[in-house]
C-alpha cells in the first residue's frame, strides 16, 4: 500500500510515469495535461532515470572529494588556532566554524545522494532539481 502511494499521483491517483523537466518532478498523465505543466517538456520516467543516475553518481564522487578537502582544511585551521596570535584567533575560529558548517552540509548532501542512488526510480527523480541546485551551491562554495 505504501509503495502504491509513492508510485501514484497524490492529486489524481494515477500512476506516475512522466518526468517534468521544468519542475524536476515525476508526474502522471493528468498532471501533464493540467495548467500547471502545460507547455513543459515531459519524458517517460525510464528515459531520464539513467541520465540522472549517472549525473548524481558523478556528483556524489565530487562531493566525497569536497568533504575530504573540507575536513583537511578544518583540521589545519584547528591546529593553527592555539598557536595563533590573539589578533588572528577570532578570524581563525570563524573560519573553522564556517568550515565545519560546510562539512556538515556536504555530509547531508552525500547522504541524500546515496539514498537516492540506492532507492527506486521514483526516489531518484522526485525533486531531483532541488538536489542539483544544492550540489551547485556547495560546488560554488
Amino acid at each position: 500500500e505504501e509503495g502504491q502511494k509513492v508510485d501514484h499521483c497524490a492529486h489524481h491517483g494515477e500512476k506516475l510515469v512522466l518526468f517534468c523537466q521544468q519542475d524536476g518532478n515525476v508526474i502522471c498523465w493528468l498532471c501533464e495535461r493540467s495548467q500547471e505543466h502545460r507547455g513543459h517538456q515531459t519524458f517517460l520516467v525510464e528515459e531520464v532515470a539513467q541520465k540522472y543516475r549517472e549525473k548524481l553518481q558523478v556528483a556524489l564522487e565530487m562531493m566525497r572529494q569536497k568533504q575530504k578537502d573540507a575536513e583537511t582544511e578544518c583540521n589545519q585551521v584547528a591546529k593553527r588556532v592555539p598557536k595563533a596570535p590573539p589578533e588572528e584567533k577570532e578570524a581563525l575560529i570563524a573560519r573553522g566554524k564556517a568550515c565545519g558548517e560546510q562539512t556538515q552540509s556536504v555530509r547531508v548532501l552525500i547522504s541524500d545522494l546515496e539514498h537516492r542512488l540506492q532507492g527506486s526510480v521514483m526516489e531518484l527523480l522526485q525533486g531531483v532539481d532541488g538536489v542539483i541546485k544544492r550540489i551547485e551551491k556547495v560546488t560554488l562554495q
